[in-house]
């Protein structure tokens, strides 16, 4: 009986193990991050005025929800290239990169992506071969 009852336990604790991961773990993600070199910056939000500048910003999405990138440079580009990476932060794997040929004079670029599972991503902005800013967002189910 007491094997028994040991059994159901440990059956049960396995259960509420698993249940508790599926709605809880996720949300140990760490707060979302950016880098700039020389006032460069990235923004992201669901929405681009007529100017094309996001109108307000966010960190989280949902899965598959398109969204825009907007990377400035904080002064001309100087290079005729700018790439953007998506990478997966659990383990730096670029997922996504995407080649812009760009006005030496520009100094700013938008685009719109998506990612299709949860989890924590770097967004990477890179003019010629230099990084020049980075932001994480959050996606979530």
């Amino acid at each position: 009986m007491l094997m028994r009852f040991a059994l159901i336990f440990f059956v049960a604790a396995i259960i509420v193990a698993v249940v508790f991961t599926e709605f809880f773990g996720e949300t140990e993600l760490r707060t979302p991050e950016s880098t700039s070199v020389d006032g460069a910056i990235i923004e992201t939000g669901l929405e681009l005025d007529e100017s094309n500048a996001i109108v307000s910003f966010s960190d989280i999405f949902k899965i598959n929800q398109d969204f825009y990138i907007h990377f400035e440079n904080n002064g001309p580009f100087e290079q005729d290239r700018v790439t953007f990476q998506l990478i997966d932060t659990k383990d730096d794997q670029i997922l996504a990169q995407e080649n812009f040929n760009v006005e030496t004079e520009a100094h700013d670029l938008y685009s719109r992506v998506f990612f299709s599972s949860p989890g924590l991503y770097r967004i990477v902005a890179i003019v010629g071969d230099q990084i020049r800013a980075t932001r994480e967002v959050i996606i979530e189910k």
